[in-house]
């Protein structure tokens, strides 16, 4: 084997990656693909390294381009079905999983799998399917007797779900297996709203190992901590000291909880903590992050945009979009709510193709590639509705991106949801946000990345035409909940529906950090939050200027 031949790098990827070296992995990967290019099986290596990086988009990218190669690649089509149920792309991980048992059909894994999807879903019959399928295949017995147990429960059958738990953990051949899956099991209820089953699998995981740390950090997500607690809340801080793998999540879960307990200096401390863990490994470069905005801005002029070719004159996608924070998750809720319209939640699509497209906008965007890029999303869209008259995508960073979507969907309506400065960054300071919102992990970088964004939307401001973008403030928003909705209704061109208000009741997965909140009616506690924690956070407070007032907003120069 040559060391020039594709396969033979090929393997030396397979070496890095067997060690956990993914960047090299990485590097001896682009090498092989660029020798050889449509080689499924370097794509699906490359997909593999991409998730042990967390490049999300990248797997997800490397498996597609594999079974497009290959579409009977039964390995790649597992994969492809994991990666999008990682980033919640429900429907198309059934699509992808779908394939892999119609090559595979007495897989039980696959089945597993799609118990999973199913629940989150909300498919309870399509998940106790695949459950008992999964059950008669034998080959995963423990996992598919407990699974069943999960939605035989959320059925209300609790005899015969107390029935296949005991018999999982009398199969078991550890309490580990058994711990995992009740953490998991209390992840995925809480995702769907089961905030009482969740406590119940996450109580039943604490018993078998009270120094597990998972148990306790998805428990902070199920309900408000109160008082009543505090010997909870003591043992969560004495793991926080043990455990470096879990220091992350736990100091994140113990900020939020001492937040219930409204001690916001002990809260401050954590979310400080769990942010400078995070820092010491992802860096942020606001030098590289000015200049990437600055070039979205000279690359969409108003001429350019309006030059752009058309992908499709449709007006079923809405866009939903600002910071992460902004109220993007109540104003999607109050939309998607009406008999209209379906809800889509927050889709990688334009994350995915858009970047690539505009690092060589003339060569790689034109008649055809627009068309082909429309003809996609609108796929994408009808997968979560064939009936509806629109589909709501709201996927925050889309702001982004907003002229090339325009160009692509001129009739595209966009909606930007504002939030005051300090509030909007202060709550993304205090989520565990994934690795690719480096800017986050510090108050100084969340500065730099707000006056950006702000700079960014008043380009789009000034070079989208008049009728397209409708701004919504959050604080108004809560305030006169009903008022803002119609108007916002009317510019979408859709007729108010008294149930509209009732949007809360709306029982779906929540897989944004608003998992609570949306299950409420509308609350105002969020309004000027910030002042609670304003002597720690001075680093802030210059963003103070481009607080809403009557006269509009200020923008950075």
């Amino acid at each position: 084997m040559h060391p020039g031949d594709s396969a033979f790098l090929g393997m030396r990827g397979m070496v890095a990656f067997d060690q956990k070296n993914y960047q090299e992995a990485e590097n001896w990967l682009e090498k092989a693909i660029r020798l050889n290019q449509n080689d499924s099986r370097l794509h699906n290596f490359m997909g593999q390294v991409m998730v042990g990086l967390n490049e999300s988009i990248e797997a997800e990218r490397s498996f597609a381009r594999a079974v497009m190669l290959d579409p009977d690649f039964f390995e790649a089509w597992c994969n492809l079905g994991m990666a999008l149920l990682k980033s919640h792309q429900l429907l198309e991980a059934v699509t992808a999983f779908g394939k892999a048992i119609s090559l595979s059909p007495d897989d039980a894994g696959i089945y597993l799998q799609l118990v999973e999807v199913h629940y989150l879903l909300g498919d309870l019959d399509k998940a106790e399917l695949s459950a008992r399928k999964a059950q008669s295949l034998g080959t995963e017995a423990v996992q598919a007797a407990m699974w069943l147990a999960l939605v035989l429960r959320a059925k209300g059958k609790m005899d015969e779900s107390a029935e296949a738990e005991s018999l999982a953990k009398f199969s078991a051949k550890n309490a580990v297996e058994i711990s995992n899956l009740l953490v998991k099991f209390g992840r995925v209820d809480v995702l769907v709203g089961n905030m009482e089953q969740a406590e119940y699998w996450l109580s039943s995981a604490m018993k078998i190992n009270l120094d597990n740390p998972e148990p306790y950090i998805e428990l902070a997500d199920t309900r408000k901590f109160r008082d009543s607690d505090i010997e909870l809340v003591n043992k969560m801080q004495s793991l926080s000291g043990k455990d470096a793998l879990f220091r992350r999540r736990l100091e994140f879960a113990l900020g939020k909880i001492f937040t219930d307990l409204g001690d916001y200096r002990r809260s401050f401390e954590h979310y400080r903590a769990a942010n400078d863990f995070v820092r010491e490994s992802v860096p942020f470069d606001p030098k590289a992050y000015i200049e990437d905005i600055t070039n979205r801005i000279e690359l969409f002029s108003k001429d350019r945009i309006a030059a752009l070719p058309a992908g499709s004159n449709s007006d079923l996608p809405i866009l939903i979009v600002g910071t992460p924070r902004s109220g993007t998750t109540l104003t999607e809720q109050i939309i998607s709510s009406h008999s209209k319209v379906a809800g889509a939640g927050e889709l990688s699509f334009w994350g995915r193709l858009g970047s690539s497209i505009m690092v060589d906008l003339p060569k790689r965007y034109n008649s055809q590639s627009a068309k082909t890029l429309a003809t996609g999303y609108l796929n994408l869209l009808r997968t979560y509705s064939k009936s509806a008259e629109r589909v709501t995508d709201k996927m925050p960073g889309n702001f982004n991106l907003l002229g090339l979507i325009h160009a692509a969907f001129p009739n595209t309506k966009i909606v930007h949801c504002r939030r005051h400065p300090i509030d909007a960054c202060l709550s993304m300071y205090f989520q565990n946000f994934n690795d690719e919102h480096p800017y986050k992990f510090s108050l100084e970088g969340l500065v730099v990345f707000y006056e950006q964004y702000l700079r960014l939307m008043d380009h789009w401001r000034s070079v989208l035409p008049p009728g397209v973008m409708y701004e919504i403030q959050y604080e108004d928003l809560v305030e006169d909940t009903e008022g803002e909705s119609r108007k916002l209704m009317e510019f979408l061109g859709l007729e108010w529906e008294e149930g509209q208000m009732d949007f809360f009741k709306k029982e779906r997965p929540v897989f944004t950090c608003s998992k609570w909140q949306v299950r409420q009616p509308i609350y105002k506690t969020s309004r000027d939050r910030w002042r609670r924690y304003e002597e720690f956070i001075e680093p802030l407070l210059p963003l103070l200027k481009y607080a809403p007032t009557d006269k509009g907003y200020a923008i950075p120069t």
